[in-house]
């Protein structure tokens, strides 16, 4: 008969195992051994990271703008202006092809949710890619 610390300790495994392998965004797999693949690659993780880092800022750049653009925050102020710079610089790559290909939409610009649906989708492809290829 197990005791109760080596009981609470296997739960304690089989709980980190869980949130660590939802935290990678593994989905289905979650939870589950994939035949021999640690879902904590630490490849996978900084991908991962990264896409979802670069995901945030583009979230901050387009709140930061409709804070501007409704005058909630001063634009002239030298702190908004760092990170508005900051922020323009780091998106605008990934953005302004997407705005080329898109037609006029009047004052909306959707090409933020495009790159982030984009992201996510590499997110998941690679993911995929790994687990089909290695697993």
């Amino acid at each position: 008969m197990p005791t109760t610390a080596a009981m609470a300790l296997r739960c304690v495994n089989a709980a980190t195992r869980l949130s660590s392998s939802r935290r990678l965004g593994l989905g289905p797999f979650a939870g589950r051994p994939i035949r021999g693949v640690n879902p904590m690659n630490p490849f996978l993780w900084l991908i991962h990271t990264l896409i979802w880092l670069y995901i945030y800022l583009l979230i901050g750049a387009a709140v930061l703008s409709w804070l501007i653009a409704f005058n909630v925050v001063n634009s002239h102020n030298s702190t908004v202006r760092a990170i508005w710079d900051f922020l323009y610089r780091v998106t605008e790559p990934g953005l302004r092809p997407i705005r080329a290909v898109l037609p006029n939409l009047g004052g909306i610009d959707i090409s933020p949710v495009i790159l982030i649906i984009a992201l996510m989708f590499l997110d998941q492809l690679i993911i995929w890619l790994f687990v089909s290829a290695f697993g």
